[in-house]
């Protein structure tokens, strides 16, 4: 789990392992991976209030935390990798070599599932998902102050890329698969095979 923030995404790897086959998921380990201390603490703190709610029949699969950048920390023997809303802030001449980074540490038929703000090369088309998004936003509570403060506070910090330039650098970072799963306004996940 690459930008694990606060590490639901790996909790719920574990149950998905766990729920699918208790005694396949035997050897198995989650690595959740954050350069931030404070997010770190967190997973640890969500990590073992799960575990106290858990099946104690079968024992959970290790979750190991790593406060490390994720373009530094060695990735191996892979057979998922999980990068969720975390390579928009990666510096864009940085990226392919993540994603290259991601492919090799994939064992043959690895997946890695990817998501992320997207933007759009038509500029009309960008700003309807934009409104559409904020519209979303300000039916489920957000104030026009709040939702304007967010989008200032990432300008030039989350630098999104294209749903095309995101196909693009995975099939050339050595996946033979891409495909969007999942889209909703501005925001998508794509899941891609390696061969």
């Amino acid at each position: 789990d690459l930008g694990s923030s606060l590490g639901a995404t790996a909790i719920s790897m574990r149950d998905a392992l766990l729920k699918a086959d208790p005694a396949g998921s035997e050897g198995c380990e989650i690595h959740a991976i954050d350069n931030a201390p404070a997010m770190i603490q967190a997973s640890r703190d969500l990590i073992k209030l799960h575990e106290t709610q858990q099946d104690a029949a079968h024992p959970p699969v290790p979750i190991i935390l790593h406060e490390a950048n994720l373009e530094e920390h060695p990735l191996t023997q892979a057979s998922v990798v999980a990068m969720n809303f975390t390579l928009q802030f990666v510096n864009p001449a940085a990226r392919a070599a993540l994603m290259r980074k991601s492919a090799d540490a994939l064992r043959p038929g690895g997946v890695l599932i990817l998501s992320e703000k997207v933007c759009f090369d038509d500029p009309v088309v960008n700003e309807m998902h934009i409104e559409m998004y904020h519209a979303f936003k300000s039916r489920n509570g957000y104030s026009d102050l709040e939702i304007s403060q967010k989008r200032t506070a990432l300008e030039n910090v989350l630098v999104p890329d294209t749903l095309e330039q995101h196909r693009a650098r995975l099939l050339d970072s050595g996946f033979a698969h891409c495909s969007v799963w999942f889209q909703c306004f501005n925001f998508a996940s794509l899941i891609a095979i390696k061969g």
